[in-house]
């Protein structure tokens, strides 16, 4: 479904070939077999069917994360380079795979540069982290606690959400970091 439509749009909009999907809908359609729909099937069986189920999700989501990755290739996503010890603003690209706008919240765990920035060590809390739309204005957003405890002292990752408007069938990108005093690239 998705990862279908997905992929469609961002082959259509660059003219290329879709992936192929049709073992993926095999699989999903062969899984649908009374016996195995309701689990009644012998164990060893419904193992196998868990497995290729598995690997048909497996699939769907590098062909989703391929599609995406082509189309942020093609985009301008460039940021200021931060200024002293701030993070650098890293730009997030939020797709809506839906023929309707989305409007609603939105969540980006973001790394700051790839590095800590030690001057809020023990204080990570405290780092200055900013979210910017399309249009490069500031957005309204919640820290959110990261899904990581690894260097938990240390301002080298944040958690925000957001509310977010992104066309049909499109995308919009957003910044997460700091912009403020940044230098132009």
């Amino acid at each position: 479904g998705r990862a279908e439509r997905t992929d469609a749009a961002v082959s259509a909009l660059l003219r290329r070939k879709p992936a192929d999907m049709q073992t993926v809908w095999d699989g999903l359609l062969y899984n649908t077999f009374h016996d195995i729909l309701t689990g009644t099937c012998l164990e060893r069986a419904m193992e196998d069917q868990i497995a290729w189920l598995g690997g048909g999700l497996h699939r769907t989501q590098q062909v989703e994360m391929q599609a995406l990755q082509t189309l942020s290739d093609q985009m301008d996503t460039t940021v200021p380079k931060p200024a002293a010890d701030s993070p650098a603003a890293l730009p997030h690209v939020v797709f809506n795979p839906h023929p309707w706008p989305y409007r609603g919240l939105v969540e980006i765990q973001a790394g700051l540069d790839d590095r800590p920035i030690h001057a809020y060590q023990d204080r990570p809390e405290k780092g200055p982290v900013e979210v910017r739309g399309p249009d490069g204005h500031v957005v309204s957003f919640q820290r959110v606690r990261t899904e990581t405890n690894f260097m938990p002292n240390l301002f080298w990752q944040v958690r925000v959400a957001f509310q977010a408007e992104v066309p049909p069938m499109g995308w919009s990108v957003f910044t997460v970091g700091y912009l403020q005093g940044a230098k132009n690239p």
